[in-house]
């Protein structure tokens, strides 16, 4: 009695061993056939990403601690292009860019789909920054896997992204720098490429502007020199200084600042004739100094030069305010109109002021 039902169950297993196979093989068909469609579906450049790199984190943890205490009016996001104004480009950031209040969102190596899940994981400022400046893509082409087009529609993902998060802030996205010294080097051209779609791509996103400063960076013929970027991909001090100048104007209309709220003027002690000697001028960084005569009658002014004599510059009116251009740790000299001397000052880093007693 037993056996013949053994024997079914028997048969109805071995039945089972037989489709397996079978059904595995339809299975593993129907992934092959479907993976590369997906994987061609999603582009790599527009999906967030993290890197699992302890300084990566750590970095982004201290970005939070910025962004938690708030007082930013201007995002600066990036790679290690960007995040270089943290070293050899200190200088000019504390001239160019610490004035608008900014923080630097770069990170050396990232890519569009790295900045992405940065921004994702940000805090949302309570007050809204004025402006952000974008440059990104750099990684994604040349030594990275994705194409120009690619790269581009991840800058275009994170122009979008910063204009999600902040509707009402300006942006002014760059075009990718030149990289390699030669004008035919293949990363070079990978550069042109992605750099000529963002117009197309950025031009429907509100308050976003496209400026592409590369070809400041490169002589008539498309020479990358070592003075601009020694290591043919990072900015030299000079180089940080023209790409600051170069997006100078459209850093000032995008954040709309007055130049008193631009910068941070120092007052300079003035001090009176018969004290301290005026010491010679040294050669320091260049600055600005605003020079106001209280007093009632004309003054001039001279500029102690590096040996030590008397250079005459200008006469400053009754009433008058003058403003010049100046080094740091420059002395100059105030007289009365017949050359009596007043008082000196000498000028500081930062841009300043000094006001001539009555």
């Amino acid at each position: 009695m037993d056996s013949p039902v053994r024997q079914k169950r028997m048969n109805l297993i071995m039945m089972r061993f037989r489709l397996l196979p079978l059904v595995v093989s339809i299975a593993t068909v129907s992934i092959l056939q479907l993976e590369p469609v997906e994987a061609q579906s999603k582009n790599p450049a527009v999906t967030p990403q993290a890197r699992v790199e302890e300084w990566w984190f750590a970095r982004h943890t201290e970005n939070i601690g910025q962004m938690s205490k708030g007082d930013i009016d201007l995002l600066m996001v990036g790679d290690s292009i960007t995040q270089n104004f943290e070293s050899i480009g200190v200088k000019v950031w504390n001239r160019h860019f610490k004035p608008y209040k900014a923080i630097n969102l770069g990170f050396g190596g990232d890519r569009t789909n790295h900045l992405l899940w940065r921004l994702d994981h940000l805090p949302l400022l309570k007050t809204s920054p004025k402006g952000a400046v974008v440059l990104i893509g750099t990684n994604n082409i040349c030594w990275g896997s994705d194409t120009p087009k690619q790269a581009a529609e991840g800058v275009q993902a994170v122009a979008q992204k910063l204009h999600n998060l902040y509707p009402k802030m300006r942006i002014l996205v760059q075009g990718v720098l030149p990289r390699r010294r030669q004008l035919d080097h293949p990363h070079r051209k990978q550069i042109i490429e992605l750099n000529s779609y963002l117009p197309a791509l950025l031009k429907d996103i509100p308050h976003v502007t496209f400026l592409d400063i590369g070809p400041k960076f490169l002589d008539e013929k498309g020479f990358l020199s070592k003075e601009m970027m020694p290591d043919t991909t990072h900015p030299s001090e000079r180089g940080h200084e023209i790409w600051a100048a170069a997006i100078e104007s459209e850093m000032k209309k995008m954040l709309a600042l007055t130049e008193q709220e631009l910068i941070e003027i120092v007052q300079l002690n003035w001090i009176p004739a018969g004290g301290a000697a005026p010491p010679r001028s040294t050669l320091g960084e260049a600055t600005t100094i605003t020079i106001k005569n209280t007093r009632a009658q004309m003054v001039k002014l001279y500029w102690v030069e590096y040996e030590g004599a008397l250079l005459y510059y200008a006469d400053i009116a009754a009433g008058a305010t003058l403003k010049r251009g100046t080094f740091s740790d420059a002395t100059w000299v105030i007289t009365d109109e017949k050359e009596k001397p007043l008082g000196h000052f000498i000028a500081t880093v930062k841009p300043s002021q000094v006001d001539i007693p009555k």
